[in-house]
């Protein structure tokens, strides 16, 4: 029917509402651009995880931990983006492009969600505090010491610390503020959140061989070929 419709429209009519649609898909590939660029997808997915796992467990996380985890999660892959120049340049060009111009405000996106997540961390104790401070170190994940290659460079190194912050944020900051004690339940939880994030990350890298071995990192599909790795 939009089709007969548009069909029979005159030409003088027919071109505005093309018009409008085009601008309007313009302005949200443009949206979605700099929702993918800053990673916000991302910190969207942890804020709910963050919520619904400690939930399903039937502790009751509270409105922190979903921002808390937002916050630090966001802050992280904006570390990420301004350590994986060499990479990006080859795997992501348009991305490399807009790292380097966009330098000061992932700068400043970075610390104060590192401050944001630290300050509200102590809403929750101890414990909250010790699992934003032991995810905060993902920061030094892509920095490079001397000559020594950086964590990330590392296969075995490369995907399970990651896959393993998540399920940290995720599970973790929930039940700390619930005051709930960890589970055999609790536990799969955490395993289970742990593989499934472990692998999405490493069929990734089958996506930047390219920037990976040029920056010569050494990830799983780089040492066991990409067959294996599948």
């Amino acid at each position: 029917p939009l089709v007969r419709a548009a069909v029979q429209l005159p030409p003088h009519r027919f071109g505005a509402p093309i018009r409008i649609l085009a601008g309007d898909s313009i302005i949200h590939s443009m949206l979605w651009q700099q929702i993918r660029l800053f990673r916000l997808h991302l910190a969207v997915c942890a804020a709910a995880g963050a919520w619904a796992l400690p939930t399903f467990l039937g502790a009751r996380p509270g409105l922190w931990p979903p921002v808390i985890a937002f916050a630090l999660i966001l802050a992280l892959y904006q570390f990420n983006r301004l350590s994986d120049g060499v990479e990006d340049r080859l795997n992501a060009p348009q991305d490399y492009v807009s790292s380097i111009e966009g330098r000061r405000l992932i700068q400043v996106v970075a610390i104060a969600g590192l401050i944001l997540a630290w300050g509200l961390a102590t809403f929750g104790g101890l414990i909250a505090m010790a699992i934003v401070a032991a995810v905060s170190v993902g920061v030094f994940f892509g920095q490079s010491f001397g000559a020594r290659p950086r964590l990330k460079d590392r296969w075995y190194l490369k995907n399970i610390l990651p896959a393993g912050a998540w399920a940290l944020v995720m599970l973790g900051l929930g039940l700390a503020f619930a005051g709930a004690t960890p589970t055999p339940a609790a536990a799969f939880v955490f395993f289970y959140v742990t593989g499934a994030v472990w692998i999405v990350d490493m069929l990734n890298d089958l996506r930047d061989m390219l920037g990976d071995r040029a920056r010569g990192s050494v990830t799983v599909p780089l040492w066991l070929g990409p067959r294996a790795t599948i």
